[in-house]
């Protein structure tokens, strides 16, 4: 994944600039026509000459990272996914069926994983959740794989059934055109 840094404009790699900063809004490029503008301070990405020159100290990331590979036909995707512990889910994504039949949090999972691996990763039609993140959310900061913009809070977001996020106006547009979620499409 590439990332836009926002100080000084520059597309690199998402896994080369892990560094994160608080930056003065003055110091931050917006995309063109995008008009917007932000009174606080807030964290960015930024590549490592800039993290240099900053000479601060990058953001903490909370939570833990799991990583998932799905390998199909003559392409493999690879991307990691914050886990969160406030997650909602209420259905299976592959079968839609209710998840607290399951009982506790490692069997739901388990069911989650299974229907997973037995359906090849694919999930058919496409089921999604649109809602608007809150600070705590652990999006907020990660790369939307459309746009390559970070998420957020009050942005308004799209989760698929296959539990792959992008903003809502990228995803519709990408729907506008007839496509799956991006990162499953065959």
């Amino acid at each position: 994944m590439r990332t836009k840094i926002r100080r000084c404009g520059q597309v690199v790699c998402a896994k080369c600039s892990s560094a994160r900063v608080q930056l003065h809004p003055s110091q931050v490029l917006n995309p063109s026509g995008s008009g917007e503008t932000s009174q606080t301070h807030q964290y960015h990405r930024v590549c490592s000459a800039c993290f240099a020159s900053i000479g601060l100290t990058p953001r903490p990331r909370a939570n833990s990272f799991t990583s998932t590979s799905l390998v199909g036909g003559a392409s493999s995707v690879s991307h990691s996914r914050r886990m969160s512990s406030s997650s909602t889910m209420t259905e299976c994504p592959a079968c839609s069926t209710t998840l607290s039949k399951f009982g506790g949090k490692e069997a739901q999972e388990e069911h989650v994983q299974q229907c997973l691996d037995k359906s090849g990763n694919s999930v058919s039609g496409y089921k999604y959740v649109v809602y608007k993140l809150l600070q705590n959310n652990f999006l907020v900061g990660q790369e939307c794989p459309i746009c390559f913009e970070e998420f957020l809070a009050g942005e308004t977001v799209t989760r698929l059934n296959c539990l792959c996020s992008y903003h809502y106006h990228c995803i519709q547009g990408w729907f506008d055109r007839g496509g799956e979620c991006p990162i499953h499409f065959r």
